[in-house]
């Protein structure tokens, strides 16, 4: 480059900074030479180092139902250009309550590391099957003093955790009689409740009995502490007895579930006395009936 006596250039440099630089005011030096003339001239160049935090996760969040207890492990990473110092972290959500102490501190995190933290979070009973976000603060001081304040969410989805109970199992006679006997057909009555936190889908009810093929009742859906009756009929061939088995099945947005239970069945034989008395009590009254009207008969 040329310059001619009492001229003068300008020059435009641009320079780049390490990210991980410390702030503070540096020492610039600029050589210019002329033949075998060497002039160095320092210039002083103030850096101010800007951190910026922010956090990610890898727990998984997308499963999370209520009255639930899960742990968020969080990535905080200073994306920015300088040193954080004390940087505190604290979730503020009404509907995940953390365990232990809410407000995590991090002393030193310079540009482009991470740490990770931990928190223990319980989600509210009274949740529904949604998606939510937990809003975390953030405080934190750059290498100058200087306070930084900012928020970032993190999103949650709640999800439908059913649980059935069996209540009752009422074996009745279709006779109304106490007795259930040989050919006769009876109901068995089983009363399912949902005392879960969601809704249980798909709910059915299944009986097998020795004396009888399997039956399934279908009852659909049970909202939180609904209840229903499962209804099914039955006719046994045989006396004696007997212990059945009842196999309620339902599923929810986390799976699908069984749970099974017992109760008994005792059947008795046919009672043919009562037939028989009943028969000779229809004879005697047809027998009255007909030596009624023969008399009337002679006299005509």
């Amino acid at each position: 480059m040329n310059v001619c006596g009492g001229c003068s250039k300008k020059n435009k440099y641009f320079l780049s900074i390490e990210p991980t630089a410390v702030s503070g005011t540096y020492p610039l030096f600029i050589k210019e030479s002329t033949g075998d003339t060497v002039v160095r001239q320092k210039v002083d160049v103030k850096i101010q180092g800007r951190p910026n935090i922010i956090f990610s996760t890898v727990s998984a969040l997308d499963n999370i139902t209520p009255n639930s207890r899960f742990t968020v492990t969080l990535e905080v990473t200073n994306v920015g250009s300088g040193q954080a110092r004390q940087i505190k972290l604290q979730p503020e959500s009404a509907n995940f309550n953390v365990l232990g102490g809410s407000l995590k501190i991090i002393d030193i995190l310079n540009a482009t590391r991470t740490k990770e933290i931990s928190f223990d979070f319980v989600s509210s009973s009274t949740l529904e099957a949604n998606s939510y976000s937990i809003p975390f603060r953030m405080i934190y001081l750059d290498e100058q003093g200087s306070t930084t304040n900012s928020s970032q969410n993190l999103g949650v989805r709640v999800v439908n955790k059913g649980d059935i109970n069996i209540q009752t199992i009422k074996v009745v006679s279709n006779t109304g009689s106490p007795i259930i006997s040989t050919g006769e057909p009876f109901t068995v009555i089983a009363r399912l409740e949902n005392v879960g936190f969601g809704d249980a889908d798909s709910v059915s009810a299944e009986i097998s009995c020795p004396f009888a093929p399997d039956k399934k009742a279908f009852i659909g859906q049970l909202q939180k502490d609904e209840d229903a009756p499962a209804v099914i009929e039955m006719t046994s061939s045989r006396s004696g007895s007997f212990t059945c088995n009842l196999l309620v099945s339902f599923k929810d947005d986390t799976g699908t579930y069984q749970l099974s239970d017992s109760f008994d069945v005792t059947i008795a034989s046919p009672n043919y006395f009562e037939t028989i008395a009943f028969l000779l009590i229809i004879a005697g009254i047809l027998a009255w009936i007909f030596r009624k009207r023969l008399p009337f008969s002679k006299k005509k």
